[in-house]
């Protein structure tokens, strides 16, 4: 993680802007730092002008233009020990029309997904223990 005992910065990218808003409240209520993108090319430009550590990347599986696995994989390019958590609200025959197959994905987590579901699926992928915070 970014420094010892500080909670990990996230790079949240979400299409759906009202998605979006209700995924970074939940994770600045858990405390995390957040950084936002709207979408692949955005995301791609944001993380470079960082100048900080990004310890996970939160991303929407199917998004307009964008391969999830590719994009994570560019970030990663930049940012070895990124992590990634993959989230998404379709269903798996649609996100294998997509190239997407979730089942190859430890960290995939199916919308609609609650506060809690989140925190511990972020502490797998940064193979953190789970803290006790009110969500």
């Amino acid at each position: 993680m970014s420094e010892k005992g500080s909670m990990p910065t996230i790079l949240l990218i979400e299409d759906d802007e009202a998605v979006r808003r209700v995924l970074r409240c939940m994770l600045l209520g858990q405390g995390h730092r957040v950084i936002e993108a709207g979408s692949a090319p955005e995301a791609i430009r944001t993380a470079a002008a960082s100048p900080d550590p990004i310890d996970l990347v939160i991303a929407d599986v199917v998004m307009p233009r964008s391969n999830c696995d590719a994009l994570v994989a560019e970030l990663r390019d930049a940012r070895p020990n990124l992590q990634s958590v993959l989230i998404s609200g379709y269903s798996e025959d649609i996100l294998m029309q997509h190239g997407v197959d979730a089942r190859r994905h430890p960290n995939f987590l199916q919308k609609p997904f609650s506060a809690g579901q989140l925190r511990t699926k972020i502490h797998e992928a940064l193979g953190t223990e789970t803290m006790r915070t009110h969500a």
